[in-house]
């Protein structure tokens, strides 16, 4: 391996996408140290994180406050500026610092009343108050929250009372929690990362909405287009049966031209939720583009292997971990969730039966390129 890069995307859930050689890498039986590269990279791996905004994590990176018994962070004198809130930059001009706004302290969520006492400037949460509640992730809330781009409408749209475990200040016992941000003190582990690997700052999606459209977007770029689906509609065969997951693109009301904007299950699961509205992808995406290259490449995330059993005796679609962190009420939510899973969306990349691989199985060198998929990793956050 020459050289590894991270990107960090922060929308949907802890997945990793590996791939094993580049398209110049002709030979597959070559040892990898020897292969022929393009660029000085030979593994890219993606981290993409479900349900919390870029600032919410990045806000003030790479400037962390160290307080007296924090964990401390201290950033390369190197480290390049990111379009946060201390640093935003202007995307229409190439990235230049963007001058004459203040978003930390003159914030338009702060400025704009009809967010009522949830209008407030970001506020910094300490190590102590790590759990909260979430934001709400619905399409039309996060449509309505940006406001025509003047994105001033988050506490009244998306925001979600606290508190968090300790004493709060005032304003996220509102819908101003939506506007609390973390720092080096306590997403630490983030940090050090975005120290040594690239960090995906700007990233936009084709679609407003919670997990499966964030997800669906990172590996093709859009949700438009079912090539199958199953509980979609209602008993009259037009309406829809879960107008919040799924949405007509046009008048005609074709299954071509429908929507994903929520969180449907994809079409033939082992896991999917029988009585409620699955789909399956039209078009192409990220892994039949490494296919037909001829690179390997693998998809990781907690649960997907079946036939793991956890230690309090949960396996199956029904395994589930126990939380760890300290002031953790117990999960609801099991290991393996059919909604975030990308490529099970798409024909051509899914793995729908119960016989799935682990990680261990799945990573490493292969001859023969091909999609893999493995479960034994880390448990969904």
């Amino acid at each position: 391996m020459k050289h590894r890069l991270i990107l960090g995307c922060l929308a949907t859930v802890f997945a990793v996408a590996t791939v094993g050689a580049l398209a110049d890498d002709r030979d597959n039986d070559r040892d990898d140290h020897h292969g022929r590269t393009a660029t000085p990279i030979k593994h890219l791996v993606v981290i993409f994180q479900e349900n919390v905004s870029y600032d919410h994590y990045f806000g003030t990176y790479p400037n962390a406050m160290n307080l007296l018994g924090e964990t401390p962070f201290r950033a390369k004198r190197s480290t390049p500026k990111n379009n946060n809130l201390v640093t935003p930059l202007d995307v229409n001009n190439h990235f230049g610092p963007l001058t004459g706004v203040d978003l930390l302290n003159n914030n338009p969520n702060k400025n704009n009343a009809a967010n009522g006492a949830g209008a407030v400037n970001p506020f910094r949460l300490s190590p102590a108050q790590a759990l909260t509640a979430d934001q709400g992730h619905n399409e039309s809330p996060e449509e309505s929250a940006y406001d025509n781009g003047k994105m001033d409408l988050f506490p009244k749209f998306i925001g979600t009372a606290g508190p968090p475990p300790a004493p709060p200040p005032a304003a996220v016992t509102t819908t101003g929690l939506t506007m609390g941000y973390y720092d080096g003190n306590t997403v630490t582990a983030l940090w050090n990362y975005a120290q040594h690997f690239a960090l995906n700052d700007n990233n936009y999606t084709s679609q407003f909405g919670p997990s499966t459209p964030g997800a669906i977007n990172l590996v093709s770029g859009q949700t438009n287009g079912l090539d199958g689906s199953k509980n979609i509609y209602k008993a009259d065969g037009v309406s829809l049966a879960h107008p919040t997951h799924e949405a007509f693109g046009d008048a005609a009301h074709l299954t071509s031209n429908l929507t994903v904007i929520g969180d449907g299950d994809p079409l033939g699961d082992a896991c999917s939720n029988p009585n409620l509205d699955q789909v399956q992808m039209h078009g192409r995406n990220v892994g039949d583009l490494l296919n037909a290259k001829g690179i390997t490449w693998g998809s990781f995330m907690g649960g997907f292997d079946l036939t793991v059993v956890n230690a309090n005796g949960t396996t199956g679609c029904l395994r589930q971990t126990n939380p760890t962190a300290p002031g953790t009420p117990a999960f609801t939510s099991v290991d393996y969730i059919p909604h975030h899973a990308w490529f099970q969306y798409f024909k051509s990349t899914s793995n729908p039966s119960r016989a799935r691989p682990s990680s261990v199985a799945a990573i490493g060198h292969s001859k023969h390129p091909r999609h893999q998929h493995a479960g034994a990793g880390q448990p969904q956050l």
